[in-house]
């Protein structure tokens, strides 16, 4: 037997590649994989959009809604893969919790506020009380969502991949769109 034939019985060794991403994303992918197209949609504009970052647009948008998207079942979707979490109390407050709403919550926990105290006051007060500021946006906002940190890497690697291919896909469409045409 020459040196060069290798025994069936030896599995090849692979090495994990450093410049692909499929290792990285495969978990994603495979969750990805099992919802629908415009429950996908959700979770890349939430990575993609520049404005209103950590909102999950569960109707995005018009052009989606016309393809069948619908903002209850994209929130099953999404609550199903567990990607996402509510924010914690040292995240970024939206303008929807308002100087109103920061009051009701501080007194019902007990502590006592002045008419006058401003909103940035009443936001100083709610981050001593521990759980208040997420319970309150996970209440009022529920869309507002933070990616758990285990998911961080390999969902914002699917999407980046996903925004590479667009280009491609959008070729194919017109090649088959023309092709269509003229025959």
């Amino acid at each position: 037997m020459s040196h060069t034939t290798k025994s069936l019985s030896q599995t090849p060794t692979f090495r994990k590649n450093p410049l692909s991403t499929l290792g990285i994303i495969e978990p994603a992918a495979d969750k990805l994989k099992s919802i629908p197209p415009m429950a996908r949609a959700v979770v890349w504009d939430w990575f993609q959009r520049d404005w209103g970052r950590k909102r999950l647009r569960f109707d995005l948008y018009y052009d989606y809604r016309a393809y069948g998207c619908g903002a209850r079942w994209n929130r099953q979707y999404i609550e199903w893969l567990a990607f996402f979490r509510p924010p914690d109390d040292k995240a970024l407050v939206p303008q929807v919790i308002t100087k109103g709403l920061l009051q009701a919550a501080l007194e019902s926990r007990g502590i006592s506020c002045k008419k006058s105290d401003s909103k940035k006051v009443l936001l100083e007060r709610a981050v001593q009380v521990p759980g208040l500021i997420s319970a309150l946006m996970a209440s009022t906002c529920p869309e507002f969502q933070d990616i758990r940190p285990e998911w961080q890497e390999p969902v914002s690697k699917w999407v980046g991949r996903v925004q590479a291919i667009r280009p491609v896909g959008a070729a194919m469409l017109k090649f088959l769109g023309l092709t269509a045409i003229y025959q």
